[in-house]
């Protein structure tokens, strides 16, 4: 288990642990990323994720609820990006894709499919990484997909050229490949 978050003062270079973040960021914390609005968002080992908003202080944790399809699918997450829409894609360990609306904060859910080959090619996301077309590219546990959210179509690269199948970064040159 980790140790969770510690925030660095610049003035005394000591590392101390903020208290008004959640005990859900005590635990391990996969993924830090930050928003075009400067929200903080936070993946975790087990404990969803966390939005935190430095501005006005506050705090909301997202958690899979049993029942509610448009809660989190599950609480091992990896990776986020957002779209020019302010949509942000979650990445998680086992459920899949998960797209949040900014205004609602619902979450919609893309799973893996082994009868679909326009599906998630796995629901183990290592990393999501916008395109310069507004595309998400995913990096999973047993390949590459390409997200669409104009036709909310996935297309699934084959292996061949990649080394091994799982995907742990994407990176994307001024051409955009």
């Amino acid at each position: 288990d980790g140790n969770g978050v510690y925030m660095l003062d610049q003035k005394s270079m000591k590392l101390s642990k903020p208290d008004f973040l959640p005990s859900a960021l005590n635990s391990v914390v996969a993924e830090i990323f930050v928003d075009s609005k400067g929200i903080i968002w936070f993946g975790t080992y087990r404990e969803g994720f966390v939005r935190f908003d430095a501005v006005r202080r506050t705090v909301k944790q997202f958690i899979h609820k049993r029942g509610d399809a448009s809660s989190l699918g599950g609480n091992n997450v990896w990776s986020f990006c957002e779209d020019t829409q302010g949509n942000l894609y979650v990445g998680t360990m086992g459920a899949g894709l998960h797209i949040m609306d900014p205004q609602t904060h619902k979450l919609k859910r893309f799973v893996h499919n082994p009868n679909d080959l326009t599906s998630l090619c796995n629901n183990d996301i290592f990393r999501l990484t916008l395109d310069f077309d507004g595309r998400v590219w995913v990096g999973t546990r047993n390949g590459l997909t390409l997200y669409d959210p104009e036709s909310e179509a996935f297309k699934r690269y084959d292996k061949s050229g990649i080394y091994g199948s799982w995907i742990y970064d994407i990176f994307l040159d001024k051409a955009n490949t």
